[in-house]
């Protein structure tokens, strides 16, 4: 939709001319419907899939804005010529919003006004509760955790005290949440803690830190002869 101004004069023989007469006029608005019914199914701790209605009008494509948060990094915009788009890499729990646009003709740049907003909210990755250990050695310990539901595999990291979670010795345990620690030294404390794997590269945050101590006993050389007096 736009408005020209044109100008007509008469021509009254090959060297008269009436005076020039302006008009104005405005094309009618390309017929270019704004998406609607737009919804998103499948979603997942980092995946949604985003489909909207395709029946209004003809279309060469559509162009489909997303993200969350108000920085401008955070938001992608991508076209496509289904009415529907995969999203991936997300974050979970996060609320995502789209807005889904119609291109009428990618040649002279018709599009549609972008759709009412659309909200939606990714999967939460739970975190694991009540870390504990039991069975405790000189040199092991069993470690037990209580996950949420649906819960069924984890990784455990620990440490002698002090380690923080990244940087422990890490092992990732599936279907059952227990694990025994192994070949840990008598007599010091460790710090345990065990996250969540929602799915491949989603976790949960760490648990709190869980803390044992080994049982002191005596280590023996082999060949040694030992003499062991008790008060």
């Amino acid at each position: 939709e736009a408005s020209y101004d044109f100008r007509i004069r008469k021509v009254c023989d090959s060297a008269a001319y009436s005076e020039w007469v302006m008009e104005r006029d405005t094309t009618l608005a390309y017929p270019c419907a704004t998406p609607t019914g737009i919804q998103a199914t499948d979603i997942t701790y980092s995946t949604a899939v985003i489909s909207w209605d395709a029946t209004a009008d003809t279309a060469e494509g559509w162009r489909v804005t997303y993200g969350y948060g108000t920085d401008a990094i955070t938001w992608d915009t991508v076209t496509v010529y289904t009415n529907t788009i995969a999203l991936e890499n997300m974050y979970p729990s996060i609320e995502y919003t789209v807005y889904v646009q119609r291109v009428c003709d990618f040649t002279i740049g018709v599009y549609s006004e972008w759709s009412e907003a659309y909200t939606f909210t990714t999967l939460s990755c739970e975190g694991v509760e009540t870390v504990t250990a039991s069975e405790i050695t000189t040199s092991t310990a069993t470690i037990t955790w209580t996950p949420a539901a649906g819960q069924t595999k984890w990784e455990l990291s620990y440490g002698m005290q002090g380690v923080d979670e990244e940087h422990g010795t890490k092992v990732v345990v599936e279907n059952n949440p227990v694990y025994t620690i192994e070949g840990l030294e008598s007599g010091f404390t460790y710090d345990v803690y065990v996250r969540n794997i929602c799915d491949e590269g989603v976790y949960s945050v760490w648990s709190s830190k869980f803390q044992f101590t080994t049982h002191v006993g005596i280590n023996t050389a082999a060949g040694d002869n030992v003499n062991v007096r008790i008060y």
